[in-house]
């Protein structure tokens, strides 16, 4: 399992799709300091130093930017952008102390459910509601950008939700191989 569901590589890939429409020259101009924020249900929040930019995003380019989103998510996705210090009072209200920062966000809530990932969805659900017993083990699969980070986080958050003592461990694809090939070298498995 690789982390190609996070946010930054969601706007990656709506960047990677406007660069396709636009030149090099508005790219840079335009897109340059944006960052993505949150991806919250059927919301995207970025954020842009200035009010300026904000409101040229937001008039220019708000539409090619949901109309990349909806490709993506096969949904309507609606879209804020943030300037300047708002993003701090943003940041403030999306704080979720759960003492596990690494997966403070990824909710069974705030996911976007599509045709191409609602089965894994409903997979990662039961296995959240009864660990080990359903689909055991899970094993997720698929292309960039169709949730499979943010389901296996938001399994933990829900153990973790129900259960704070629960132990658990994450490890991307190639850290647990590595880890793994280093354990039967060394005998330590």
């Amino acid at each position: 399992m690789s982390a190609v569901n996070s946010l930054t590589d969601i706007w990656q890939q709506v960047i990677d799709g406007l660069a396709q429409e636009l030149t090099p020259t508005a790219m840079n101009t335009w897109f340059s300091e944006v960052t993505p924020v949150a991806l919250s249900g059927d919301r995207l929040v970025i954020h842009t130093p200035t009010d300026f930019k904000r409101n040229i995003i937001e008039q220019r380019f708000a539409d090619k930017i949901k109309g990349k989103l909806s490709e993506l998510f096969s949904d309507n996705i609606e879209l804020v952008v943030l300037a300047g210090d708002e993003i701090t009072d943003f940041k403030t209200e999306l704080e979720v102390d759960t003492g596990l920062p690494e997966i403070a966000g990824y909710t069974f809530d705030n996911f976007v459910v599509g045709p191409s990932n609602k089965f894994a969805h409903a997979a990662a659900m039961a296995v959240a509601d009864v660990p080990g017993s359903i689909y055991n083990p899970l094993f997720i699969y698929g292309n960039s950008g169709l949730g499979k980070t943010h389901l296996l986080l938001a399994i933990g958050q829900s153990i973790h939700a129900r259960d704070p003592a629960a132990k658990m461990a994450y490890f991307k694809g190639d850290e647990f191989a590595n880890q793994m090939i280093r354990s039967i070298r060394e005998g330590t498995q």
